[in-house]
């Protein structure tokens, strides 16, 4: 176990720490990470514990957060971002697309064929809605 390191260094040496004990669940290095602080812009590497961010700094310092059951995680030089994800539903769109067939596990156009006659069969007297091409995962398939 290390301790819990943050990302700053407080004289340019010495890395600050908390007092917390652990290694990280989560380890991403060798990337390009935007931080979105102005002093510190760049950095290489994330680690996250308990779904918390808990250091961001270079390859070299993450190593020590890196345990027998951290997932690791090589970026290949891409970049990292923070971002924030948006999970919600409109109550209308949501009921009405709850309603169509779906065709999101579709990979053939028998496959198409078979989901779309199932879902006419298992609904007959039952108003039904329609689909729309973003039910489908890539390529579309061709009926």
């Amino acid at each position: 176990m290390v301790t819990k390191t943050r990302r700053f260094k407080d004289d340019g040496d010495n890395p600050m720490t908390v007092q917390e004990k652990h290694h990280a669940d989560q380890v991403f290095f060798n990337g390009a990470v935007y931080t979105v602080d102005k002093q510190h812009p760049w950095a290489q590497a994330v680690a996250v514990h308990a779904g918390e961010i808990i250091f961001v700094g270079d390859d070299q310092d993450v190593e020590t957060l890196i345990g027998p059951r951290t997932r690791v995680v090589d970026l290949e030089g891409k970049m990292m971002l923070p971002g924030f994800h948006d999970v919600h539903v409109h109550l209308f769109d949501g009921g009405m697309q709850s309603l169509q067939c779906d065709l999101w596990d579709c990979q053939t156009a028998d496959d198409v064929i078979d989901k779309v006659k199932t879902y006419i069969n298992d609904r007959a007297g039952v108003p039904r809605s329609g689909f729309n091409v973003w039910d489908f995962k890539k390529p579309v398939p061709r009926v």
